[in-house]
């Protein structure tokens, strides 16, 4: 292809892409830093939901999704040089290793139909990896120039690295590889088994790039010139316009009706750029927009025709494009963190940073110019539904599957009656809540919150986060996010030296059910990254000192009671409550054992449930 001298562009599948063993790709030193991460991984994973119908359709039955261009160049060894989309082609080898060890970690927990699932593997590998003759990996499918930051840890993943565990994530970019890795592995282990094999399909065969091959550097550059730097293509959301513009020529509207447009419009387009670097994707703010206003959840390829189609009345268009611009400026001082619109409530932290839950943009739009109470009151309500959702592990598409609904059934009535349309309106979402909050505290008590390579899921964390920030009212999650690295501490560590003790000592039979025990939620709390690798391995009392010092009320009231000095019923009620479900637990011999997480894992199960139902 190289020796034609021309650019060269062709539509390939992935399984064309990254499954062809003859493919490998190097990211040069001229590369920006890994910037996807959970956000970016969960709208790309999203797109494919919403898609395929939650993987509800045989793959054979879709056109497809394309996910963009990549530029490269291919030199004479056929190794092809990343010109542009070194974030796509990195996070799609990671989907491609998370769905190799969602399968792999079938095959231990089902040996009976290991089969099955090594059938399934097939050629997964092929997807982050060059494979030899012997199905042996070789090296990693996409190099990096060892200048970038990001590579080593990168490696690390790819290969199952037994050092991975311990690895300091140097750079932003290691904690964003780790990031997409692991908002993939988690949103593939939650399908059940005809969605899995489908996921897999579809991702290999229907999601498509555009690949332009250029043959010299100069080439490839004159090329990512033209795609960047000359004059601006023609965008979605000028189609849009174009079509609005006819419909208020058509209609005779007048000069200042047109330049109010105009000047609505590009405000509009404006409040979308984040910077110069990101973005605010229009189809994901027009789905969020039209969910609220219209009640009605549009498909992304669908945005245009149902536009050009419900909307062809000038009045309504003219109102429309106002009522974007007013909405998207306080959606995008949301989505940089700016939370003002609802008085800085930290509810907006744990809704749009902590659980990353951006579905419930469209709810929240109805209230920016609300009373604060109705605002606070939503908030918290759609903050306890978006947790109840997430831990108990049910399919964040639910949420997006009851939103049109709720909106367009509070919008209908809340011009006539507009008390009594909030009141059903959060009757309607504490129903939905309560429900989940069940399923969560079912599955939380005996949940294994084991992740890959003897880590833990990240939800875990999560859910400790949230108790701390949601109830203990610990601002600490916040202010130090940034400054201490938080993890996970293991009450009864990890690893074990098995020559000071036996699992007797734990009320434990063998290896199988202490690894069965441990990464249940019982069995964990929060430390920072420093304070977790100064207790190590040490047995439970040798670890009560550092617990006491601890800036994180659930790790201080394992070793004593919480304390206030502030005179207020409310202050004392909570103060009592993290007493009642956040207590000591007696460990006779010195050793954190199987009765203790069972005990502090119904605890905070049913203090997960309380706070989720707000009965607490």
């Amino acid at each position: 292809m190289a020796s034609t001298k021309e650019i060269v562009s062709e539509m390939k599948t992935i399984s064309t892409v990254l499954f062809d063993n003859t493919n490998e790709f190097y990211i040069p030193d001229f590369q920006r830093s890994f910037v996807w991460g959970r956000e970016e991984i969960n709208q790309l994973l999203n797109d494919f939901r919403e898609d395929t119908n939650d993987f509800s359709i045989e793959s054979s039955e879709l056109e497809g999704y394309l996910l963009g261009n990549i530029v490269l160049i291919a030199n004479e060894n056929n190794k092809k040089i990343v010109v542009d989309g070194q974030q796509r082609l990195t996070s799609l080898s990671l989907i491609s290793k998370a769905i190799y060890d969602v399968l792999d970690k079938k095959i231990k927990e089902d040996p009976d139909n290991s089969n099955k699932w090594t059938k399934k593997i097939g050629d997964i590998p092929r997807g982050y990896g060059i494979i030899n003759d012997n199905d042996e990996y070789v090296k990693a499918k996409i190099q990096h120039d060892p200048s970038l930051g990001f590579g080593r840890y990168y490696n690390k993943l790819i290969t199952d690295a037994p050092d991975i565990e311990s690895y300091n994530l140097e750079t932003s970019d290691d904690g964003n590889v780790k990031s997409v890795y692991e908002e993939a592995f988690n949103f593939i282990s939650e399908f059940e088994e005809n969605k899995l094999f489908r996921f897999i399909a579809y991702f290999k065969n229907k999601v498509k790039l555009i690949v332009t091959i250029a043959p010299t550097e100069a080439k490839a550059f004159q090329l990512f010139e033209i795609l960047n730097d000359r004059g601006r293509s023609l965008e979605p959301m000028d189609l849009i316009k174009n079509n609005f513009l006819k419909i208020l020529t058509s209609e005779g509207k007048n000069k200042n009706q047109i330049d109010d447009f105009n000047n609505n419009w590009k405000d509009f387009i404006k409040n979308l750029k984040i910077s110069d670097k990101k973005q605010i994707s229009s189809s994901t703010f027009l789905k969020q927009f039209l969910i609220a206003f219209n009640g009605i959840n549009v498909k992304a390829v669908q945005l245009f025709e149902y536009i050009k189609s419900g909307l062809n009345d000038g009045n309504v268009v003219l109102k429309f494009v106002e009522n974007m611009k007013i909405t998207s400026e306080h959606y995008k001082k949301i989505e940089t963190g700016d939370y003002s619109t609802f008085d800085g409530d930290n509810n907006m932290y744990i809704l749009f940073k902590l659980l990353s839950i951006k579905q419930f943009h469209s709810l929240l739009m109805l209230f920016y110019n609300e009373t604060k109470e109705k605002k606070e009151k939503v908030l918290d309500a759609v903050t306890r539904l978006g947790a109840a959702v997430l831990f108990s592990f049910t399919q964040t598409n639910y949420i997006e599957k009851i939103l049109p609904e709720l909106c367009r059934d509070y919008s209908t009535l809340k011009d006539k009656k507009p008390q009594e349309a909030f009141n059903n309106l959060i009757e309607k979402i504490e129903k939905h809540t309560k429900d989940m909050a069940a399923l969560a505290k079912k599955i939380l008590v005996d949940k294994n919150f084991a992740g890959k390579n003897g880590s833990y899921n990240n939800k875990a964390l999560l859910l400790l986060e949230f108790i701390e920030l949601y109830f203990n009212e610990n601002p600490t999650i916040i202010t130090n996010r940034k400054k201490r690295k938080l993890t996970v501490e293991h009450i009864l560590s990890q690893k074990i030296d098995m020559t000071k003790c036996c699992y007797a000592d734990f009320d434990m039979k063998d290896d199988k059910e202490f690894h069965s025990y441990v990464h249940r939620i019982g069995n964990l709390t929060l430390l920072y990254n420093t304070d977790n690798s100064s207790v190590g391995n040490k047995k439970y009392n040798d670890k009560l000192d550092c617990y006491k010092d601890s800036d994180f009320t659930m790790t201080t009231t394992l070793v004593k009671p919480k304390q206030t000095t502030v005179q207020d019923g409310l202050e004392t009620t909570r103060c009592s409550n993290i007493n009642k479900y956040e207590k000591q637990y007696p460990t006779p011999n010195g050793h954190w054992r199987k009765e203790n997480i069972d005990e502090r894992g119904k605890d905070l199960a049913e203090l997960v449930y309380k706070i989720l139902v707000n009965e607490i």
